[in-house]
């Protein structure tokens, strides 16, 4: 008789054979650089739709990112033929992390509409493994086939969509109500599906005001004491100067006669002009001050001339 009876809970078991994970594979990614332990995956449980014709067999863990912030495992799934696909993920928070705690498995592309649950034992052992984003082959992560449970697909939830904003997800009972001019009538016929028909219709109180906030202004009923015609438009005219052009929601006044009429060679040739005025300024000064001079000089010389023939007539003090 033995001396110590140990007596293991369901994840305690799987904790020691690496359940989901099916039995005789390495569990190693294709690099063979990183490895699942067997305490880090402990039940994993997925629901499939029938309509989709997948094999409860051909599930197995396509991806692990390992980071330090934490986890991501990625379900993949392998058809009989060609690539495999990306068929659910799960996060794992390093910080929020306890012992076989649950995760969400949430569906991706095709199995967008479908959700399932993993439990994640220890993180001792996977923190030992290297950083990074690693993917598996189908041989040596494939889940037990006992872990895909059938589904019966249906609507999960309704979203309400107003332009670009769209409503978060509306789950359990959804009552579908008419509004304005929005009639909704149900057809049910035998050995068929119900249909809900939507009418647009007026009357029958269905019309309800618009509750909008914006009041409208007064409209323009006359310009510098100018009444519209009978229609209840006034006529804006242009004249020689002034040019008068409708526009959506205004009118472009435009003053044609203060327009230059000349353009870039016009005023080249003008200023060119100036710049020949402004030399020939400049040579008529020079001109004018070499002549100044000579005049200066001339009458000096002659001045100077005529004194130097005549003597000085002393006058006596007797006059």
């Amino acid at each position: 008789m033995p001396a110590t009876n140990w007596n293991l809970d369901w994840l305690a078991h799987n904790a020691q054979r690496a359940y989901p994970l099916a039995a005789g594979a390495d569990h190693k990614d294709q690099q063979g650089q990183f490895t699942i332990p067997k305490d880090f995956l402990l039940s994993l449980s997925f629901a499939v739709h029938p309509a989709v014709e997948a094999n409860s067999a051909r599930f197995f863990i396509k991806h692990i990112g390992a980071y330090a912030t934490g986890y991501s495992i990625v379900l993949g799934y392998q058809p009989s033929s060609g690539d495999a696909i990306d068929v659910a993920i799960a996060q794992i928070a390093r910080q929020t992390h306890t012992r076989n705690q649950q995760y969400a498995l949430s569906g991706m592309g095709e199995f967008a509409d479908t959700s399932g649950i993993v439990v994640i034992g220890n993180l001792e052992a996977i923190d030992a493994q290297p950083a990074g984003f690693w993917t598996f082959d189908f041989t040596e992560t494939r889940l037990e086939p006992d872990c895909i449970l059938p589904f019966i697909r249906g609507i999960t939830s309704i979203r309400v969509r107003n332009g670009a904003d769209l409503s978060d997800p509306i789950y359990d009972e959804v009552e579908l109500a008419a509004g304005a001019n929005m009639q909704l009538v149900l057809s049910t016929s035998e050995g068929q599906a119900p249909v809900i028909r939507l009418n647009v219709i007026e009357g029958e109180g269905f019309n309800s005001d618009c509750g909008c906030d914006e009041v409208e202004g007064d409209p323009i009923t006359r310009i510098n004491q100018v009444v519209p015609d009978e229609t209840g438009n006034i006529d804006l005219l242009g004249t020689e100067c002034l040019q008068a052009e409708a526009l959506d929601n205004g009118i472009v006044l435009t003053d044609t006669c203060a327009k230059p009429c000349c353009g870039d060679p016009e005023l080249e040739k003008i200023s060119e002009d100036v710049r020949q005025i402004l030399t020939q300024q400049l040579t008529l000064e020079g001109l004018a001050n070499r002549l100044q001079s000579s005049v200066d000089e001339f009458g000096s010389t002659v001045l100077g001339s005529r004194l130097s023939d005549q003597s000085c007539n002393t006058c006596d003090s007797d006059g």
